[in-house]
């Protein structure tokens, strides 16, 4: 006996061309020029060296979710609730969203259990993808339970995120940020490619430490940036 066909989950061109896509709204000018028109249930990472940034970026784009109207959860599992996400939220102005942004220290399976019960939290921070040991298959799983959330995963790396799970994880998602002292730079499906400066003060900290050590390097003397 032949088994009957199916056309379950088949979308046809008319379908496709009628299909209406969910996008955030009330996103600054900056932020849309800078990651374009972000869906809900997009998939965003964030990846660079250590202390070049990625934390700060991840508050500054949680902040302007918030001023969209959008409550946001920051899962720190890697620094917990620490001085270094407090400066960050200092330097952001997070007293602006006051109620819209919340930050624990949870357990992977805790924070599973924190988006099914509160379904106002719109947008998940996942700090760090190291820190969790995690698996690409476990990163797609996720957000295919939760298709209606923003989540944002944080990675360690250089040019790429480390490891194949993060180079995995990478290529799952939308939208991809690279962090480099202190400036964003975003590749995606989804537009805006502007780069972004996180924090100026940190810029010029790092283009100064850049100068010593490559002084360092060739016995050159290098001259302090005055503000």
């Amino acid at each position: 006996m032949t088994p009957q066909k199916t056309k379950k989950g088949v979308v046809g061109i008319a379908q496709l061309l009628k299909k209406k896509f969910k996008k955030v709204q009330g996103l600054p000018e900056e932020w849309t020029s800078h990651l374009g028109n972000v869906g809900i249930g997009a998939n965003i990472c964030i990846w660079g060296n250590s202390a070049n940034g990625k934390t700060e970026y991840a508050i500054k784009l949680l902040k302007a979710f918030a001023q969209a109207g959008y409550k946001c959860y920051y899962n720190t599992a890697e620094q917990g609730v620490s001085d270094t996400t407090q400066a960050g939220a200092i330097r952001q102005n997070l007293e602006e969203v006051k109620g819209k942004i919340v930050f624990a220290k949870d357990s992977w399976d805790v924070m599973v259990q924190r988006m099914r019960t509160h379904r106002s939290y719109k947008v998940l921070v996942i700090d760090s993808r190291e820190y969790f040991q995690l698996k690409a298959k476990t990163f797609i799983d996720l957000c295919d339970e939760f298709t209606n959330r923003i989540i944002i995963i944080i990675c360690q790396g250089g040019a790429e995120p480390h490891g194949k799970a993060g180079v995995s994880i990478k290529f799952h998602c939308d939208i991809k940020v690279r962090v480099a002292a202190f400036v964003a730079y975003p590749s995606g499906r989804l537009g805006g490619f502007n780069e972004m400066v996180i924090w100026e003060e940190g810029v010029n900290i790092m283009r100064n430490r850049n100068r010593q050590f490559k002084a360092l390097r060739t016995g050159e003397v290098v001259k302090k940036e005055t503000a």
